[in-house]
């Protein structure tokens, strides 16, 4: 994924989370069942292949946040569907605060990369405190949401887990083409 193209998705998420966007419900249904799902590949935002690794860092109230992802080359069977295992740690001022083992897989019909769940450990002065926002799809009604469209979808708004007693991550996708690539000239 290119600048321009993360930039998009943050830009996205951040007014999500700002409420700036009102008046359209989130997708909640994304039609798994007609999926068959392969646990490596890419679309034109996710890569899932064993190996890849993004890493971003900011700053939030003061505190450096780090955050790696990391495809591994493990699988985990979840709901009936072979899932790929992503590991997410994030540190804040170089202290590990979460490590989280993500499930995903890609649609092959839709190129869409679902989420299947994950398990989070939470941690605090070193020491695993809490497991909070850990779930898995098929079990208490959770069902897999769309962690990346493989296509377009300007404007949508999409949960990308979804079940009772959850706290649901919900993304809006502004837009996903029409800015410039790293490569292009800007004459």
């Amino acid at each position: 994924m290119n600048r321009a193209t993360q930039t998009a998705v943050m830009l996205g998420a951040f007014l999500l989370s700002c409420g700036a966007v009102t008046g359209q419900e989130f997708t909640d249904e994304f039609q798994a069942e007609d999926c068959h799902f392969r646990n490596r590949g890419q679309n034109p935002y996710w890569v899932l292949e064993p190996g890849h690794v993004l890493e971003y860092s900011g700053v939030e109230d003061g505190k450096v946040i780090t955050l790696r992802i990391t495809v591994l080359n493990q699988t985990k069977w979840v709901d009936g569907v072979r899932t790929r295992v992503v590991l997410e740690e994030e540190w804040h001022d170089g202290e590990i605060v979460e490590i989280a083992h993500n499930w995903v897989s890609i649609c092959k019909k839709t190129n869409s990369v679902f989420y299947f769940g994950e398990d989070v450990d939470i941690y605090e002065d070193g020491e695993i405190v809490g497991h909070a926002s850990a779930w898995r799809a098929g079990v208490d009604g959770a069902k897999p949401g769309v962690l990346m469209p493989g296509q377009p979808l300007v404007g949508s708004r999409y949960y990308q887990e979804s079940g009772t007693g959850l706290v649901e991550d919900g993304a809006l996708r502004l837009i996903s083409f029409g800015f410039p690539s790293d490569d292009d000239d800007d004459d």
